[in-house]
C-alpha cells in the first residue's frame, strides 16, 4: 500500500511540475523541481522550536536513542542543528 501511495504522490507533483512549466511559472516549478529531488531521495524535514533550555535536544536523543545532540540546563544548541544519515560506524 505504501508504494502505491508514494508513487500517486509523485505523479501529482510532476503533474503540477509540468503545469508549472507549461505555464511559464519558473518559480514555483523550481521549488517543486527541488520537493521533488527530496521525494526521490526520501528525505524528510521535522523542525523542533521552542524556549531555550525546553528539552528539545533531550527530545530529539530519546528519540534516536541515542545521544547525538548535548544537553544541558544552561542553553546549548542556539543555532539551527541539522541531523543528517550518515555511514554506519
Amino acid at each position: 500500500m505504501t508504494n502505491i501511495v508514494q508513487t500517486n504522490g509523485m505523479k501529482k507533483l510532476v503533474c503540477f511540475y509540468e503545469e508549472w512549466q507549461k505555464h511559464g511559472d519558473a518559480e514555483n516549478s523550481l521549488k517543486l523541481f527541488e520537493v521533488i529531488q527530496k521525494y526521490k531521495q526520501e528525505q524528510l524535514m521535522i523542525a523542533f522550536c521552542g524556549h531555550f533550555s525546553a528539552g528539545k535536544s533531550t527530545m530529539m536523543n530519546h528519540l534516536y536513542k541515542a545521544q547525538l545532540l548535548p544537553t544541558s540546563p544552561i542553553p546549548t544548541s542556539a543555532n539551527v542543528v541539522k541531523i543528517e544519515k550518515g555511514m554506519d560506524r
